[in-house]
C-alpha cells in the first residue's frame, strides 16, 4: 500500500474540528490507538510524508514500513511531487 500524507498517529488538531468524521484522526480515538497496535501489514506500506505537515504534526512516519521523506512542505503539495509517482512505479515493479 502506499500512504500519502496519512496521519498514523492522529493529529492533535482533530480534538478541536466540530466535523465527527474528523475527530476520528485524534491520537486518542480507539480506531487510531488500535491500528497503531496492529503493525503485522506495516511491512508491506510505503509511507510518504512532508517533512512539515501544517495538518499532521506529528508526522506520517510508520514503524516497520517504508518511510519516504520528502522536503517539500504542505499537506496536498506533497501529491505534486515527482517521488510520489515514482514510489508508485517501484511499487507496481
Amino acid at each position: 500500500m502506499l500512504a500519502v500524507a496519512t496521519p498514523f498517529r492522529g493529529s492533535r488538531y482533530a480534538r478541536r474540528i466540530p466535523s465527527r468524521t474528523l475527530r476520528a484522526f485524534s491520537p486518542e480515538d480507539p480506531g487510531i490507538v488500535a491500528l497503531s497496535r496492529s503493525v503485522d501489514a506495516n511491512a508491506r506500506i510505503v509511507s510518504i510524508y512532508a517533512g512539515f505537515d501544517p495538518h499532521i504534526p506529528e508526522g506520517s512516519e510508520l514503524p516497520g514500513a517504508k518511510n519516504v521523506r520528502l522536503d517539500t512542505g504542505g499537506h496536498f503539495r506533497i501529491l505534486a511531487d515527482p517521488r510520489v509517482v515514482e514510489e508508485l512505479e517501484l511499487m507496481a515493479g
